[in-house]
């Protein structure tokens, strides 16, 4: 019981540590608002970029080999290799619809266990504790010390991004409640959260050295 406590504890004093910076820094964007065109190519633009880099690098990942690469790989029928790093996204964007656009690391828990079929490394494990009855963040935490520092959830965070453009502090909410599932309260969510906050402060900043 006192080890649950304390890890409750310096999640949320983490967490309001994250937020408080942020707010700190606010004043650093030049607007605060953009127009239906700009969002759009925004979305557009991560959207196209995330699956060119997904597309090329997906049949290379895990290997350390120097590949002599020219172009994309082929492709069987013309289509993208399936892809976590997208597909995963996709499924919260389908929970934000379905749930008035509110929702919290529980449920996207339970879309992990309703509409993920892959057990890979800090996926499986969060799925096991979660079937086990260990709910977030503890999911994330427990029996995970190998994956839960990995980067199976930054890898996700352009999703938070667009749907808090311009709101650091609101990506920052949803990129915690996302990567507490299978990272816990680790280097691997704190890296969700650093680059959905940075993704959403570059839909209205483009000074690189501001963002970063």
């Amino acid at each position: 019981m006192r080890q649950n406590q304390l890890f409750k504890f310096k999640q949320t004093f983490i967490f309001v540590s994250i937020l408080i910076f942020f707010s700190q820094c606010k004043a650093t964007t030049k607007k605060s608002t953009i127009n239906e065109a700009e969002f759009r190519d925004h979305v557009y633009a991560c959207w196209l970029g995330k699956n060119i880099g997904g597309t090329l690098g997906m049949p290379f990942e895990g290997k350390t080999d120097v590949n002599n690469i020219t172009f994309y790989t082929k492709i069987k029928e013309g289509e993208p290799a399936a892809n976590d790093d997208l597909d995963l996204q996709i499924l919260w964007l389908k929970a934000m619809e379905e749930n008035n656009c509110s929702v919290d690391a529980y449920t996207l828990g339970e879309y992990w266990l309703k509409y993920v079929p892959v057990d890979w490394n800090e996926y499986g494990v969060g799925k096991t504790n979660m079937r086990s009855g260990i709910m977030p963040p503890l999911s994330g935490e427990y029996n995970n010390a190998k994956w839960k520092t990995s980067n199976g959830a930054w890898i996700r965070s352009e999703i938070w991004a667009c749907l808090a453009p311009g709101n650091p502090m609101l990506a920052a909410q949803f990129a915690w409640n996302d990567a507490c599932v299978d990272h816990g309260c680790s280097e691997g969510t704190y890296a969700e959260i650093f680059t959905a906050t940075l993704e959403s402060a570059a839909f209205i900043e483009k000074d690189r050295d501001k963002l970063i």
